[in-house]
């Protein structure tokens, strides 16, 4: 019986591919794993490599379907090897290009990189710390994650809590 796995993650981020390592900890004799074009495989070659012996090692081949490759037979082994390492090579390609374009458009000034959208709200998780919220009623109200309270309060030298409250809060507490 045919089984579809589908994940929208880059394959760049292996570790990050929870419904691939599921598919590969199922993989049988006989087994065939397809995949639409080899950029959804992997990227890099090392990658790439592991995982067509992983798939080999159970039993099981890989169908490129862009491609018309199958790593079956020596031919398609062959061409899977090759077009995966031309794939590396046109990735590293881009990646230059593009770290040379961003490096060229910071010189112009042109090139900013992304907004900081949690450290443009800081002025508001603050306000709201120091009124006694929580981190997490702070993180709802600001719509950011908890995590960039902790950030903006390192970076504007507060210290939060376990609990979420000021230090010298609890000690006034406490009297």
């Amino acid at each position: 019986m045919a089984a579809i796995y589908q994940e929208q993650i880059s394959s760049v981020m292996m570790a990050e591919r929870v419904e691939f390592a599921k598919v590969l900890t199922k993989l049988e004799k006989g087994d065939v794993l397809v995949f639409t074009s080899l950029s959804r495989v992997a990227r890099p070659m090392v990658h790439m490599v592991k995982i067509e012996a992983a798939v080999a090692k159970e039993g099981a081949t890989i169908q490129i379907l862009d491609m018309n490759t199958d790593t079956s037979t020596r031919a398609g082994r062959l061409t899977f090897n090759m077009f995966a390492s031309i794939a590396q090579f046109k990735r590293e390609n881009m990646l230059e290009r593009q770290k040379v374009g961003i490096a060229a458009a910071k010189e112009e000034g042109k090139y900013t990189g992304r907004v900081p959208t949690a450290q443009a709200k800081a002025a508001q998780v603050l306000k709201l710390y120091h009124k006694g919220l929580t981190k997490e009623d702070i993180a709802k109200t600001c719509e950011i994650a908890v995590a960039s309270i902790y950030r903006i309060a390192k970076a504007n030298k507060t210290q939060i809590d376990a609990a979420g409250v000021h230090s010298h809060q609890r000690q006034r507490a406490a009297l």
